[in-house]
């Protein structure tokens, strides 16, 4: 973000749906780290709907998910996100809207609920 007349403003370099798989991959890099070094997750490779793949590949995969479900949320602000040069917004609403606020937190935690409660521990190791 940079500042206008002391207020944060969106820059096409953070807020791009083309800028955003790098900063989802960057964003990855502490946890992949942190993985790594204490071993948390032994396991090489992981299955999740029946698609293996190296435990790295699906932790910068859910860098990449998050930063473009961080940027699918600020398009349904009035500044929206950028797509080349031009802004892109799916909805006009405000940052403090309380009620819409409220419902994507409540679905942000559904998620996380199906998410625990889907995976299995054995999955893991």
């Amino acid at each position: 973000h940079s500042m206008r007349n002391n207020i944060p403003v969106r820059m096409p370099r953070t807020h791009s749906v083309f800028t955003a798989p790098a900063w989802g991959l960057l964003g990855a890099l502490p946890f992949y780290f942190i993985v790594n070094h204490f071993a948390l997750l032994p396991a090489s490779t992981m299955t999740v709907h029946y698609f293996t793949f190296p435990t790295t590949v699906w932790l910068f995969a859910a860098g990449v998910y998050v930063a473009y479900n961080h940027l699918f949320l600020d398009s349904l602000t009035q500044a929206g996100v950028y797509f080349t040069t031009h802004r892109i917004a799916l909805a006009h609403m405000r940052y403090n809207n309380a009620t819409a606020n409220t419902v994507f937190v409540a679905l942000g935690l559904l998620a996380m609920y199906v998410a625990i409660v889907s995976t299995s521990v054995s999955a893991l190791f």
